[in-house]
């Protein structure tokens, strides 16, 4: 075996004779014997400078690798390990260790070879914005199944409506992971670059670009193009009260959504403060909200002012009708659909902690409110015993004793009328209470004791 013959000691005179390759001299000696110069360890001077030596290269590793021809499918799936087992390390070295370009400079005149098709694509084939632009003609033709006047003009070719759809997985599963790389894997950085010209939404594509939804100025932009689709004005919040979740999702921003906790009122009221937003009105206010009686009592302020009340006693012609109508059903749920016991609740002067008051403007919370004075009574009112005294006392103290007062003021025996029919009001008043108090009379007698007090 004769390919590792090397400048042994006795041949260095031989050797300098054939310009110190070993392959010149044994071609020499024994010129009918076909000796392959990549084989030696050393190959004959400037040996593979020149074409025609490649070309016998590639067609012995044609031949060695089984494949038929020079055709580009033939060569795609070629990889490193096949040239160096097959001593063609050198080969592979002056054409910058690319397929690629090896192949296209020994067969120019074959059927373009795409780079993007072969196994190991260096990263400065793509450098090339031309080739950028050729891939992606590529893949509107072979992938997305284009018409020739679309894919073969590239100001039709830049229209962001064709892209959009296409997802990262599309493009690495047809060789565009190399080309991708070059803009950080975004879809939207590598168009937006290609096709400066055309004005391609961040959103839209199935990848946004790494850390975009972090910035302030992006969600702007996002909502400013949702207030043109939705046809919206971001300064009047009353534009923006019905929107929901899926006004994102249709639309893009579902991510964006998220990170406000799913509240539109979160989103709104963080990107654009200067605009008044009021979180009852939106179909979904912010959560935990309405679990507040901060919250609660500010709700009650703002309806205070939407009802147009004036005073105090005015609470007590609230309905449930007024709470529907002005976004409050959430707060009704939580005190048993009475309006009367959210008023108490809240407004109930020794209820209201001095931490959380209220403005001095008047709101309601400087008197206590009873229960039977509103439109409707909570329900069960009066099934207790505590509250059957109050309101008995209310009745009597309240009510009869200013009676009592006008009716010696100016006494006649007509003044006599309105205290019978006063008195015959509270019996019949304890009488129905005392059937409604477990039918026990004698709870009845003991808590009408006040009367005598």
């Amino acid at each position: 075996m004769l390919y590792p013959f090397t400048l042994l000691p006795l041949g260095t005179g031989i050797l300098a004779v054939f310009d110190n390759s070993p392959y010149k001299v044994l071609k020499s000696v024994f010129p009918e014997t076909e000796f392959l110069p990549w084989k030696f360890l050393r190959t004959p001077k400037n040996f593979w400078s020149d074409i025609g030596n490649q070309l016998l290269y590639m067609e012995y590793l044609r031949k060695r690798t089984g494949r038929l021809d020079f055709e580009p499918e033939s060569w795609y799936g070629v990889t490193r390990e096949e040239f160096l087992e097959n001593d063609g390390y050198y080969i592979l070295l002056i054409h910058n260790d690319s397929f690629y370009q090896l192949l296209t400079t020994l067969f120019p005149a074959q059927k373009k070879f795409l780079p993007w098709k072969f196994s190991r694509t260096p990263a400065r084939v793509f450098a090339d914005k031309s080739v950028q632009l050729w891939y992606l003609q590529w893949f509107a033709e072979t992938v997305l199944k284009l018409p020739q006047e679309i894919y073969s003009d590239f100001v039709r070719l830049g229209n962001p409506d064709i892209w959009y759809g296409v997802t990262l997985e599309q493009f690495q599963e047809n060789d565009g992971s190399v080309l991708l790389l070059q803009y950080g894997f975004s879809p939207y950085k590598m168009f937006a670059s290609l096709f400066p010209n055309s004005e391609f939404m961040p959103w839209k594509f199935s990848k946004t670009p790494n850390a975009f939804w972090n910035s302030i100025e992006n969600q702007k932009r996002y909502m400013k193009w949702l207030s043109k689709v939705l046809s919206r004005n971001l300064e009047t919040a009353e534009d923006w009260y019905d929107i929901n979740a899926e006004d994102f999702l249709r639309n893009f921003g579902g991510y964006l959504l998220s990170k406000y906790g799913s509240s539109p009122y979160q989103l709104l009221s963080k990107l654009f403060p200067e605009t008044e937003w009021l979180p009852w009105c939106f179909t979904r206010a912010p959560g935990g909200f309405w679990e507040s009686e901060s919250n609660q009592r500010t709700y009650l302020k703002w309806l205070f002012q939407e009802l147009h009340f004036s005073k105090e006693e005015d609470w007590y012609r609230i309905t449930k009708a007024d709470f529907e109508k002005h976004f409050g059903t959430h707060l009704l749920l939580l005190y048993n659909g009475s309006p009367s016991r959210i008023i108490m609740h809240l407004l109930n002067s020794e209820k209201v902690d001095e931490e959380v008051e209220m403005e001095e403007e008047k709101v309601g919370k400087g008197i206590e409110y009873r229960p039977w004075m509103f439109n409707r009574a909570p329900y069960n009112m009066g099934k207790s015993e505590e509250e059957m005294k109050a309101l008995l006392q209310y009745v009597f103290l309240e009510l009869g004793l200013k009676q009592v007062r006008r009716s010696f003021t100016s006494f006649s025996l007509f003044s006599l009328i309105p205290m019978l029919f006063l008195l015959l009001s509270i019996l019949f008043l304890c009488f129905d209470i005392t059937l409604s108090f477990s039918n026990d009379p004698l709870v009845f007698c003991n808590s009408s004791m006040i009367f005598t007090a």
